[in-house]
């Protein structure tokens, strides 16, 4: 089970509405990327999330999101896809590297190694797709697990608009095509409930919203939860 928690974020919604009011047209073309610091990045290559076959492989344990978001704003399915990836860093060739304390700051435990650069993970470690979707708009998203800074930005290009935005620092500006009038820019601030750019006590409201709704109206889903007397 995926849970895509970050469709609850603040800036995430509020690229929405940009697009539903048609700030910018219809969308052309999305770049966007998801750029992640060591001390992340040898985590994935020290805990169980190296085995493709437990994980699903490292595009979709971590970037299901972003590929989430973007078809959600595209609201089309794919039609093409062409994507390469590889292994170049977290490889027995830089064992050397594992000596910085960076490489273990984040533990690991259920069928972990003891080095990121053992060479028994099967993931990638950096990986660049583009997609064609059905009404024709196109995206180029790209990832590293080896950057010194994180962000998770994003350009939004429509035929009237560009929205562009970064949910690591936290801010989305949107402009005009001709004119290039700034039509939004704002900041967002976190929540101590989760990492995730404020997603987190976003889709704690909305679930517990949603269950109460359920068990009073009384749907299939929330029978399951009656509690049964025993004989």
């Amino acid at each position: 089970m995926v849970g895509l928690v970050l469709r609850y974020a603040p800036l995430y919604e509020d690229l929405t509405r940009l697009v539903d009011d048609g700030a910018l047209g219809s969308i052309v073309s999305i770049e966007a990327s998801e750029h992640i610091p060591p001390a992340h990045g040898a985590f994935f290559f020290r805990d169980w999330r190296r085995k493709s076959g437990l994980s699903g492989g490292f595009m979709l344990e971590k970037c299901c999101h972003d590929i989430d978001l973007y078809a959600g704003l595209v609201r089309s399915r794919p039609r093409r896809v062409v994507s390469f990836g590889g292994c170049s860093f977290f490889t027995e060739q830089h064992r050397d590297f594992d000596s910085e304390r960076v490489y273990h700051r984040w533990p690991s435990y259920w069928r972990s190694a003891d080095s990121s650069f053992s060479g028994d993970a099967d993931i990638v470690d950096h990986q660049v797709a583009l997609v064609e979707y059905a009404n024709g708009a196109r995206l180029c998203f790209h990832t590293n697990v080896h950057t010194p800074d994180a962000f998770r930005r994003f350009c939004v290009i429509g035929t009237e608009g560009m929205a562009e935005g970064d949910f690591v620092r936290a801010y989305l500006k949107a402009h005009r095509a001709v004119s290039g009038e700034c039509t939004f820019d704002t900041t967002y601030k976190g929540d101590d409930f989760s990492q995730h750019y404020g997603a987190g006590e976003r889709w704690r409201q909305t679930s517990h919203a949603t269950w109460s709704m359920a068990l009073r109206s009384r749907c299939p889903c929330s029978m399951r939860w009656k509690p049964v007397s025993r004989p």
